[in-house]
């Protein structure tokens, strides 16, 4: 299908950008503009009286068309594979706060295509977050669920268990018991127990860490892909996003299970990137395990470690690892 198409995020600050949409002999000037997103479409916000072209109607395949920007130095655009359709300039056209009129310039993408995300003024235009201890306080029912199996069954194990078991998730955690520590029982009926013990606090008491909900509604007003890599598997994870309101927040929520393999595997970071059409480099992971975190850093990906009491004596060493830090979610919009 050849490359995917790039658009250029102008911000709300670009009202004196200049946009030509070039189409052989069909030209459009646009005076002033700013590409929005909603979902995986990209929006072009134009002002309704800063449209110059003779037709009310310009209906072009993209795949020979430039757009260029000028608004500082952005350069020549080129959209491949995608539609653009100028609507009539009309009184049906959306109306803003400021009461002027404006349309809106519509990229979509073929099938099998997506639009690819190019952040502005410092914005990041991808995260993979970590969901326990990250974006939910369920870290203290993990570790007594974790630990309850072993107590209950006499095995021993040291301070570093849980370290060595968070980003494993329930089957790796399950072959580590049985492999490792020596449990006596199937796997079947080991995963099952963890379910059971961790099921209810997932459906009806763990919060969402403090911030967590407005920073992320602010990230996504900004237009970038919100997306969860997790060891948890779908059914305490899906249940708990949508019980907080987070569901509709994400592009894309993805468990362990769904790449065959854990965070402990370097390549689960290379298919997050793949499946978001992205570069590595380009996603920034959030995780407060130290491990996780040592592994997608290797793996290439930009790296913020997140606190969480779990993780309180691997601070230093977090950092260490890691590009950022941050104690509380508020920090990540300053980040630089």
């Amino acid at each position: 299908m050849g490359e995917h198409g790039r658009v250029i995020q102008l911000g709300n600050g670009a009202q004196n950008a200049l946009v030509h949409l070039i189409a052989g002999p069909q030209v459009a000037v646009v005076t002033a503009a700013h590409i929005i997103y909603v979902g995986k479409v990209a929006l072009l916000l134009i002002a309704a009286n800063a449209i110059k072209h003779r037709a009310s109607v310009l209906t072009v395949p993209l795949r020979n068309v430039h757009v260029r920007i000028n608004d500082g130095g952005h350069g020549i655009i080129l959209l491949q594979h995608f539609w653009i359709s100028i609507p009539p300039l009309s009184p049906d056209c959306n109306t803003r706060a400021n009461k002027k009129r404006h349309c809106l310039f519509t990229f979509l993408p073929l099938r099998g295509m997506m639009i690819r995300r190019i952040g502005c003024d410092g914005m990041r235009p991808y995260y993979l977050f970590d969901f326990d201890g990250t974006l939910v306080d369920s870290m203290p029912t993990f570790v007594r669920s974790m630990l309850r199996i072993l107590d209950e069954n006499g095995v021993p194990y040291d301070d570093e268990l849980i370290k060595t078991i968070t980003p494993l998730g329930l089957n790796g955690t399950a072959d580590y018991y049985l492999n490792t520590l020596g449990l006596q029982m199937t796997k079947e009926q080991l995963v099952t127990m963890m379910s059971q013990y961790m099921l209810d606090a997932y459906f009806y008491t763990i919060p969402a860490k403090p911030h967590v909900v407005s920073v992320l509604k602010e990230l996504k007003r900004q237009g970038t892909s919100l997306n969860v890599l997790t060891a948890s598997p779908h059914i305490t994870l899906d249940a708990c996003l949508k019980r907080l309101g987070l569901w509709e927040l994400f592009d894309n929520i993805w468990s362990c299970d769904d790449f065959h393999t854990t965070k402990a595997d370097p390549l689960i970071y290379a298919m997050a990137a793949e499946r978001l059409h992205a570069k590595v480099e380009e996603v920034l992971f959030l995780d407060d395990n130290l491990h996780a975190d040592t592994v997608a850093k290797s793996a290439g990906m930009p790296v913020c470690g997140v606190y969480d009491d779990s993780s309180a004596d691997f601070i230093e060493e977090i950092k260490a690892v890691t590009d950022y830090y941050i104690t509380d979610f508020e920090e990540l919009l300053r980040l630089p």
